[in-house]
């Protein structure tokens, strides 16, 4: 048996009220990047019985700021923490996961001897009895405008008459949303195959239904999670949706690239090949080389005549 295997068989997991494990209910959000997994948490988050999770305990920043040393940190009790600090009084807990989450957090327990058999495929070993809902956002171009956008003006997430205060005035970027395009495309594949290898049947939710109806998407949720809702359920939010008039001036724009040929004759070809075609290596080497993103951000800029 492996190490990690071992390690989860070994070990105790404690509910949030004090019960039996069993009695505990836990659940993860398998999202990506601009699919609306901070809103669903937070409408989930805001009803009292589904968890009271800051929703992005995995997000790269915070694992860097902990600091964790992963020879003496076991990761089981780590994702137990997590659900334990953020559960509710009826024992319901959970968080949300990006996949770009889930592949860091390998990465980074990974160079510990102890955890080389992890993997983001077997890594389902260290959630205890975990529910799956998936998010989905079937309109991929549209996810990615959203992307790239809010990475130019810095408002990640706006809430309720919070000043819409950008860093920056935000452009167009056609070679940046077809990139972006092909990476939420692979997420998506990659959290296929997650559920595929694990045997798991997760609850699909779809972006563009829940964001027309969020009673009924956190109703259905709930009974999946087997939380009988009370009479007077609270569906509330403080987040808003970010989408306007620019986001459609950009889908409209990148649809008209795309019709007259706009990978080949939009500049910065070479580039687009090698992020595209060959995602996974660029990805794994930009991560890893400095020389290489700085490669790359060059070569975006070459515009053919």
């Amino acid at each position: 048996m492996p190490v990690f295997a071992k390690e989860m068989e070994n070990s105790t997991v404690h509910t949030l009220s004090g019960d039996r494990q069993e009695d505990a209910i836990r659940y993860v959000i398998c999202s990506m990047p601009r699919s609306g997994g901070s809103l669903l948490f937070s409408l989930l988050k805001n009803t009292g019985i589904a968890g009271r999770g800051c929703g992005e305990e995995f997000e790269q920043r915070r694992i860097d700021r902990m600091d964790l040393d992963w020879n003496k940190k076991d990761l089981g009790k780590f994702i137990k923490e997590i659900l334990d600090s953020g559960g509710t009084p009826n024992g319901v807990s959970g968080f949300k996961l990006h996949w770009p989450h889930l592949e860091n957090l390998v990465s980074a327990v990974h160079r510990v001897k102890r955890y080389r058999g992890v993997s983001v495929w077997n890594a389902t070993s260290y959630f205890p009895r975990m529910k799956y809902i998936y998010l989905v956002r079937n309109d991929k171009v549209r996810q990615a405008v959203s992307a790239i956008k809010v990475s130019q003006t810095g408002l990640w997430r706006l809430k309720k008459g919070q000043e819409k205060t950008s860093l920056r005035v935000p452009s167009f970027h056609f070679w940046r949303i077809f990139s972006a395009v092909a990476e939420f495309r692979r997420q998506e594949r990659a959290w296929e195959k997650f559920f595929l290898k694990n045997g798991i049947s997760p609850l699909k939710i779809e972006y563009e239904e829940y964001t027309e109806d969020y009673r009924s998407t956190v109703v259905r949720i709930l009974d999946y999670l087997g939380v009988p809702p009370p009479e007077q359920l609270v569906i509330e939010t403080d987040l808003v949706k970010q989408s306007d008039s620019l986001s459609e001036e950009w889908v409209e724009q990148y649809y008209k690239r795309m019709a007259r040929g706009g990978i080949i004759f939009s500049g910065g070809k070479i580039a687009r090949i090698i992020m595209c075609h060959f995602y996974p290596v660029s990805a794994y080497l930009k991560k890893r080389y400095h020389w290489y993103d700085r490669f790359i951000k060059k070569i975006k800029n070459v515009r053919s005549a």
